[in-house]
């Protein structure tokens, strides 16, 4: 079934947060599809990438999960203890009914991760983006990371073209807090001929 790309080039036109849970919302019953269509390949990447450094049995949350396709990957690789967390209950709804997550957190904008929660691995596939949440959330991700743990996310082309998040990894980097220790451009949507780059980083403080 071809479905109408309704929602995609709306993602990226979009600034505020609550503008951006709106979408989500409207978007959510036919994410998967549309973004199947688009040969999405991002999720894939990251869980490859995160495997590398992370055995299977590890925690992992998988933050702003959505309707679960990072989840999938995650599962699909061979991880096997899974938790998620997403802001837009729709969405969140819609992972909950595949299986997949031990637990998904729920979580708002204010409050995006679980405060009582830390992890070994972070995978946030998209997330961390532009049309998503904004660059502070790298920094903020490090609360909830174990020393020495890691943190996998994807940069689209589009994010890659925005300083203020290129200047979130650089500034974590400089500080000594983390160290990058996978980088790796591929296909994101490669029906739209859109790259993403894959990046797992290190905690060291």
């Amino acid at each position: 079934m071809t479905v109408k790309k309704r929602f995609f080039s709306s993602a990226y036109k979009v600034k505020k947060q609550e503008d951006i849970n709106s979408l989500y919302t409207a978007w959510a019953t036919t994410y998967d599809a549309e973004l199947s269509q688009m040969e999405y390949l991002s999720p894939k990447r990251c869980a490859s990438a995160l495997a590398k450094f992370v055995s299977f049995e590890t925690p992992i949350l998988d933050f702003g999960c959505g309707t679960g396709l990072s989840g999938q990957a995650l599962k699909r690789v061979g991880f096997n203890n899974i938790y998620g967390t997403e802001i837009n209950s729709n969405m969140r709804k819609i992972a909950e009914q595949k299986g997949i997550y031990t637990d998904i957190f729920d979580t708002d904008i204010k409050n995006p991760f679980p405060e009582k929660a830390r992890f070994y691995a972070i995978c946030a596939v998209g997330v961390i983006s532009s049309g998503a949440g904004p660059p502070a959330l790298l920094k903020q991700s490090l609360k909830y990371i174990e020393k020495e743990g890691f943190i996998c996310f994807s940069y689209n082309d589009h994010t890659l073209a925005t300083a203020s998040y290129m200047n979130a990894i650089n500034a974590l980097k400089r500080s000594g807090e983390v160290n990058e220790v996978f980088c790796e451009y591929g296909d994101h949507l490669k029906s739209e001929n859109i790259g993403s780059v894959v990046y797992v980083l290190q905690k060291r403080i």
